[in-house]
């Protein structure tokens, strides 16, 4: 790994998970197309080589952006487990809106969402998650006694709320945030 004899001394080397940190930060102030390995390297004070010591290309930092994006919110690595200890499908659902609403603070998950409309293999991955993420959530509102249909109709409404509140309403403080998500939760679940 190489790094500029400027920060050699006194910074510890640099891993991958630290680049990756770097173009996630990159990408929540632009667009995918921002993020360059020279531009990188520049933010890191390192050379180019300590980036290639990591990856094989922009490609592969991108994956690890995606693969960072997809733990981020994936329901069966990070939230299952939490989701299992609540009784209340009410509960489980608001469980979901806020640990989003709580992660998405900047522009990164607008971005990649619109860059994968041009990427077939994001675009069919984030189909994936986002049909097993409805999935569950319409299975919430069965739990809480909707009719199949109108627990259907329900979750894709409440899974466009929890994806779209970042651009609805990210410029506000994270409690107001909270707060209006709250309020559409309470008028959503209610029977």
């Amino acid at each position: 790994m190489v790094r500029s004899k400027k920060t050699a001394a006194s910074a510890k080397p640099l891993g991958r998970e630290d680049w990756t940190e770097a173009a996630w930060q990159m990408l929540g102030r632009g667009s995918l197309d921002q993020v360059r390995v020279d531009t990188l390297a520049r933010h890191l004070k390192v050379t180019r080589g300590s980036f290639y010591w990591h990856f094989r290309d922009r490609n592969d930092l991108i994956e690890a952006i995606l693969e960072r994006w997809f733990a981020a919110l994936g329901l069966d690595q990070s939230m299952m487990p939490a989701l299992r200890n609540i009784a209340d499908p009410r509960e489980r659902l608001w469980t979901i809106s806020e640990r989003v609403i709580r992660q998405v603070d900047n522009n990164q998950f607008v971005a990649l969402r619109l860059w994968a409309r041009g990427n077939a293999a994001a675009r069919k991955r984030l189909e994936t998650e986002d049909r097993k993420r409805l999935e569950h959530i319409v299975q919430q509102f069965r739990d809480l006694g909707f009719p199949q249909t109108e627990a259907t109709v329900r979750g894709d409404i409440y899974h466009a709320l929890v994806q779209g509140e970042f651009m609805r309403s990210g410029w506000l403080p994270l409690l107001d945030r909270l707060e209006r998500a709250r309020a559409r939760h309470d008028l959503l679940t209610r029977r």
